[in-house]
Parts: C-alpha cells; sequence; structure tokens
C-alpha cells in the first residue's frame, strides 16, 4: 500500500490484539484533509469479502493516520511467486474481478479504484484477496499535479493506466472510470502470470509513455513455461486483448468475473 511520498505506513495493534498497518498522511492542508475525509467516509461503507475494511482515521497530534488490518501475506505478486498453479492465479484474478465488480455496481454511487495494480491487490492470512487504496491517488494527482500529473510523465502506476487516462484535459488528468479500471486489471492479469510489472524491458517510463504513443497498448505475450504453467492460455490471453480494447469495447467487470469462473470450472 502506498502514496509515494505522500504517506509512510507502520505496523502496530489495534485494541492490542488485532495487527494493523496506519498509513501516515503528510502534507495534509485543510482541503486536502476534506477530501481524504469524504473518501475515507466512502471506503469505510465498503462492504464486501474482496475490499479491504478501513478501521477508521487516527489522530496524533498533527498527524493523521488511516488504520487498517495487516494483511500477512502481503501484495498479490509476492504471494504468487512460491505458487507455480494456474488455479491460484486463477483465484487471485477471480477474486480481484470479484471486488471490481462490488465497487463498479456499488449504490447510490459507483466506485472507481484508479490505480489497480498488484501493490493494492492484497493476501490475507487466508490467502484470500483483498482491494485497497480507493481513490487515493487521484486526489494525489488534484492536490499535487506538479508530483503526480502527466506532464512530469510519472503520473501514478503508469503502466498500469489505461491510454484514455494519460492525457491531460485543460491542464488536469483525465478522469478514471470504470473501464479504465477494466484495462488496469487486463494489465494485473499480465503482472500477475509474468510476475513482472507489463512491459518489463522498458523500465524507464519517458521511453514506455513514448512506446505507447505509438500505439503500443497491448503488451507482447509471454510464451515462457512459467508463465503458461501459472494460467497463461489462449483463454485468458484474449481476456488480456479484451480488457486493453478502447473503452466501449471492453468487458464489463461482471463479465470479467463470468470468464474467470468458466475458466476456473474448466480446470477442475
Amino acid at each position: 500500500m502506498g502514496l509515494g511520498g505522500t504517506a509512510s505506513c507502520y505496523e502496530g495493534m489495534f485494541l492490542e490484539r488485532h495487527p494493523v498497518v496506519l498509513k501516515r498522511l503528510d502534507r495534509l492542508d485543510a482541503r486536502l484533509e476534506l477530501r481524504f475525509s469524504r473518501e475515507v467516509a466512502v471506503w469505510k461503507q465498503l462492504k464486501h469479502p474482496r475490499i479491504l475494511d478501513l478501521i477508521g482515521l487516527h489522530t496524533h497530534g498533527n498527524t493523521k493516520y488511516m488504520v487498517s488490518p495487516l494483511m500477512m501475506y502481503g501484495s498479490a505478486r509476492e504471494y504468487l511467486k512460491p505458487h507455480l498453479d494456474s488455479n491460484c492465479t486463477l483465484k487471485v484474478l477471480l477474486q480481484t474481478a470479484q471486488g471490481l465488480e462490488y465497487l463498479h455496481n456499488h449504490e447510490p454511487n459507483v466506485v472507481v479504484h484508479g490505480d489497480l495494480y498488484s501493490k493494492n491487490i492484497l493476501v490475507s492470512d487466508s490467502g484470500d484477496i483483498r482491494i485497497a487504496d480507493f481513490g487515493l491517488s487521484m486526489i494525489m494527482e488534484e492536490f499535487f499535479p506538479d508530483q503526480y500529473s502527466l506532464s512530469w510523465h510519472n503520473g501514478g502506476n503508469i503502466k498500469w493506466k489505461a491510454p484514455e487516462c494519460l492525457r491531460l484535459i485543460d491542464g488536469q488528468p483525465a478522469p478514471r472510470t470504470t473501464m479504465s479500471d477494466i484495462f488496469s486489471f487486463g494489465r494485473v492479469i499480465v503482472e500477475l502470470t509474468t510476475l513482472k510489472e507489463p512491459f518489463p524491458d522498458i523500465p524507464d517510463q519517458y521511453e514506455f509513455w513514448d512506446h505507447i504513443k505509438d500505439g503500443n497498448i497491448l503488451p507482447p505475450r509471454p510464451t515462457d513455461e512459467e508463465t503458461i504453467a501459472r494460467g497463461l492460455n489462449d483463454e485468458l490471453w484474449r481476456l488480456v486483448e479484451d480488457c486493453c480494447k478502447d473503452a466501449e469495447l471492453r468487458p464489463t467487470a461482471a463479465e470479467v468475473v463470468r470468464r474467470l469462473e468458466a475458466m476456473l470450472v474448466s480446470q477442475a
């Protein structure tokens, strides 16, 4: 879980028996504090097995901390490293998609994650997925455009961002949508089957930006044995391709869930 230079994380205990993570929120002026408070209020309303609980905000002096349960296995990518097993990979992907489906159908207001990648997909001590950090990177882009805007070519986690979100509109980051979350999910599939970030041969973000401006949106399909063993077969690759299409052609989260469920059944 992280927001770069805007937050620091610490482990602690809640009520002396529950391991938690405290995320210290730095550089909070009055406007930013209000936005975070609103975002926290939304997050606390989210109740679903695939969504990380937010215990609340803790204030110590002038410093605020977001408090959430500690996820013992860390990120999904770290969790999958010792598991050369397509069923395990598909379970992680399915549970992540189920979390997105819940967010995208949340009432009364749809929730867009906005920064989906493996470090925000956490694994509990039971081996189940919890999605974390909703909307926080979008707030940081709004309040610190000099650090987070695309003009600096470092707007969050650029390799997972949908191409329509890699544009500035009147000097502001383009809005993120449920369909931009789906694009990010397609990149997550590649990340969790290869255990590498997308486009690993292009580590420089400036170079990556130039690469995708030329229309190279879809990562090269990996063909090594380990990636195939982790489940990246023809059917899963078609899902990657569909998630990386133009926004209006991408599947919904519900459709992604249905397809992943069918893949798991076919492997049973």
